[in-house]
């Protein structure tokens, strides 16, 4: 008899990763700020601009929803698009200063969660965990 759904890797990654985001999203109801736009920003706090196709891989979201959420965004005066000096064909996303005000406010919540499960892990146990991770992500 095969095991049950439980024990599928699949099931049990997902299961944590709907738990985290639940936990994030509701730390972040106060701020009224979107999971999906706090990464945004967090991606571009190194103040390098980044391409959209970049960050729709990184968010985890199709490119016409990184559009609009982009186009949101920019609505907010969160971020804004710049041409990339390298390649005037393309355009790049960098953080606004009220996006980086914004940042300032919401990663100390982001920050609290992932100090949260570091240390419910001993650091060899971390180090097994993302290895373990990453080796999924590879398979």
């Amino acid at each position: 008899m095969p095991p049950s759904i439980e024990h599928h890797i699949a099931y049990i990654t997902a299961r944590a990763t709907r738990s985290l985001e639940r936990e994030l999203e509701e730390a972040l109801r106060p701020e009224k700020i979107p999971l999906s736009t706090a990464r945004v920003l967090g991606l571009l706090d190194d103040t390098q601009g980044r391409p959209m196709s970049d960050l729709a891989d990184a968010v985890l979201v199709d490119p016409p929803t990184m559009t609009k959420m982009i186009d949101r965004m920019v609505s907010q005066s969160l971020v804004f698009r710049a041409p990339d000096p390298d390649d005037r064909r393309r355009v790049l996303i960098f953080m606004a200063p009220r996006g980086q005000e914004t940042w300032q406010r919401v990663q100390p919540i982001l920050a609290a969660q992932q100090a949260r499960l570091e240390a419910a892990l001993s650091p060899e146990g971390l180090d097994r965990l993302t290895d373990a991770l990453n080796a999924l992500m590879q398979a």
